[in-house]
């Protein structure tokens, strides 16, 4: 039973929900921070004046990779489920056909 003010009880696999949380957090950070990062790769940085964009281009991969990279990591994404559903219908045995009562 759980106590307001009390640690939470560990967890079947040893780990504690507070870590779960910190990890949960830290994911969180971590992917909103790629997000703005490409966000500001993809579309503001095309916005920029000349001058402003050379200064800031340093910091951010060429601009043909924006549209490249996200392609061929949906694709590939794509490949590995459809591989897996197939590989599925493909080696899962049938099963038997039913009876049919006279």
């Amino acid at each position: 039973v759980a106590v307001a003010g009390s640690t939470p009880e560990p967890s079947p696999k040893g780990t504690k929900l507070g870590e779960l949380a910190l990890l949960g957090r830290v994911a969180f950070y971590a992917l909103t921070a790629a997000y703005v990062y490409y966000v500001l790769w993809a579309i503001v940085l095309p916005l920029l004046d000349a001058d402003t964009a050379a200064v800031v281009r340093v910091a951010f991969p060429p601009q043909h990779l924006a549209i490249v990279a996200p392609t061929v990591v949906c694709l590939a994404i794509f490949s590995v489920v459809t591989l897996v559903a197939g590989a599925v219908l493909l080696f899962t045995p049938a099963h038997p056909p039913k009876q049919k009562y006279t």
